[in-house]
């Protein structure tokens, strides 16, 4: 039992310095971080600039909290027009996510650029790129150790024999991504498929020996798809997104359903009416996560929440993990000029 219970509070660490999955920062409203799944997804809205946050509390049932937040901007430089051959997309985000009793931190600022070009009346390739420096730590006064223990009793005074070489590491990240999306501001269906692939420079993560094989970062391929599909005159729609990942030797899968229903909306443009968007979002044999987005004109706000249904229910009680997320849009330009977005936001 005493085992067991150090293992759990040294989780945090061993995530840090293993390749595991749960090493990347990811959250449950994949369809709101787009540069996280593939680079090449900016700029699929309609508009010339979306800013977007994100903040994400989970595990608070079981353990000490996993903390997210992040933030990203996207910003169109041309081919606002749906004449227009080709578009720019440039993009920042950072992120920032606390873990457990050591309170692991990672910290990443990455800048993105993606490239749009128009192959047909309603056929769009797109390549984009994601690089930029992160930051990780954690403290090593929050964890206990085997020969910190006394007679079974942890003894915080005792010190420990296990060798911490450091409690910070800094390295560069690099992702990359081709993209085709479907359809335009006009059409009844629309529909985007990716490929990205992650951590190409596989950098060292870990905690140890910056050569160590043991803390590389191995690549991470993303496939992600979606379609949007209207289904009356109100415009009103059903939305399909879904991811796969593979991280040797760990994978995921995502798949979410959306029915977005228009409120109102007498103009007819994505950014002068309501409308209420609910579904749910499922992590394969992980979570069943329900969602509810409100768009307001130019705002839309989210909520989801993770109902654990893995082995963990016996701690967790099914409960997961709250996650909130905030968008804004500037259409940009002439109104009517304003055509290359899509209805998946």
């Amino acid at each position: 039992m005493r085992t067991l219970f150090i293992r759990l509070l040294m989780l945090p660490l061993l995530l840090a310095s293993a390749p595991l999955l749960g090493q990347d920062i990811h959250f449950t409203q994949l369809y709101e971080s787009p540069f996280l799944r593939n680079p090449s997804l900016a700029g699929i809205y309609n508009g010339q600039l979306r800013a977007s946050a994100v903040f994400r509390n989970q595990w608070q049932s079981v353990t000490v909290p996993y903390k997210t937040m992040g933030a990203a901007v996207e910003y169109k430089l041309n081919g606002l027009c749906e004449d227009d051959l080709e578009n720019i997309n440039l993009g920042i985000q950072v992120m920032r996510d606390e873990a457990g009793d050591s309170k692991l931190q990672r910290t990443q600022l990455q800048a993105a650029i993606s490239y749009r070009r128009k192959l047909s009346n309603q056929l769009y390739i797109a390549g984009g790129f994601l690089a930029g420096p992160v930051s990780s730590s954690f403290d090593p006064r929050g964890l206990k150790w085997d020969d910190q223990f006394v007679n079974g009793v942890f003894d915080p005074t005792q010190p420990t024999r296990q060798p911490i070489i450091n409690s910070g590491r800094n390295y560069f990240d690099l992702s990359a991504g081709l993209s085709l999306n479907g359809g335009n501001q006009y059409a009844s269906m629309q529909w985007y498929t990716g490929v990205a692939l992650h951590h190409i420079n596989k950098p060292s993560v870990g905690f140890g020996a910056a050569n160590s094989i043991d803390s590389k970062l191995p690549m991470k391929l993303t496939l992600s798809g979606g379609l949007a599909t209207a289904i009356n005159d109100m415009d009103d729609r059903i939305i399909f997104h879904a991811d796969v990942i593979w991280q040797q030797p760990h994978n995921e899968v995502l798949i979410s359903a959306l029915y977005k229903k228009w409120l109102y909306n007498e103009t007819g443009e994505s950014d002068q009416g309501v409308s209420l968007t609910m579904g749910a979002i499922y992590r394969w044999a992980d979570a069943i996560c329900p969602v509810i987005k409100l768009n307001f004109n130019q705002w839309s706000v989210g909520a989801s929440y993770d109902a654990n249904i893995s082995k963990l229910t016996v701690a967790s009680q099914l409960r997961g993990g709250f996650e909130f997320t905030l968008l804004y849009r500037i259409m940009g330009g002439a109104r009517d000029c304003v055509r290359t977005g899509c209805k998946f936001d």
